[in-house]
């Protein structure tokens, strides 16, 4: 006979580190504008706050914590961090103007419909499409390019920087609307 427990993970503990990183990313972006820089600091502050969108979506998987409270503030989290992120990247001149108005609407639009869901059926949880978690974590990726460019110019040539932003761009765009659509397009067929 053998002795196992199973842990069982507070429920709240996922949405907790969902709450903190809400918090960190309002504080990282308060800073950054304050002052407009960007130091080593800041961006380990946004690779800690990235990992954490991971940590507790596999702590709430892992030990089945998954709360429609935290399916609605997942991505909350992540708009208030990449919305940070891209704005002030659009102030400085390193993302685009129609990038910016796009993945703005988009994220706005988006976060209308999962609240308008939630408050309809609190009980009710709202799964994210795979296609929307892509886009989440090439959206972080392009944030941290954008933040290791203001540090070390990684890519010098103006034409090739633009090929490189432009390109990203235009990918996180199209996941972000086929993301927006595709559960209508389900439902109407």
């Amino acid at each position: 006979m053998t002795n196992t427990t199973s842990y069982r993970l507070p429920v709240w503990l996922p949405n907790l580190i969902t709450i903190v990183r809400i918090v960190a990313g309002a504080i990282l972006f308060t800073a950054i504008f304050y002052d407009r820089k960007i130091t080593v600091i800041r961006v380990g502050w946004f690779i800690v706050i990235a990992l954490t969108d991971w940590v507790d979506g596999w702590l709430a998987r892992k030990f089945n914590a998954r709360t429609s409270w935290g399916q609605l503030l997942d991505p909350i989290a992540d708009k208030v961090v990449l919305l940070g992120a891209f704005a002030f990247f659009y102030v400085t001149g390193d993302i685009s103007w129609w990038f910016t108005i796009l993945y703005f609407t988009r994220e706005i639009l988006q976060t209308i419909i999962r609240i308008a869901s939630f408050s309809g059926n609190k009980d009710s949880q709202t799964p994210t499409l795979f296609i929307s978690k892509l886009k989440t974590a090439l959206s972080y990726l392009y944030g941290l390019l954008l933040f290791v460019e203001q540090l070390y110019r990684i890519i010098p040539v103006s034409t090739d920087r633009f090929r490189v932003h432009t390109l990203l761009e235009v990918v996180i765009i199209s996941l972000s609307y086929i993301g927006l659509v595709k559960p209508f397009i389900k439902k109407w067929n």
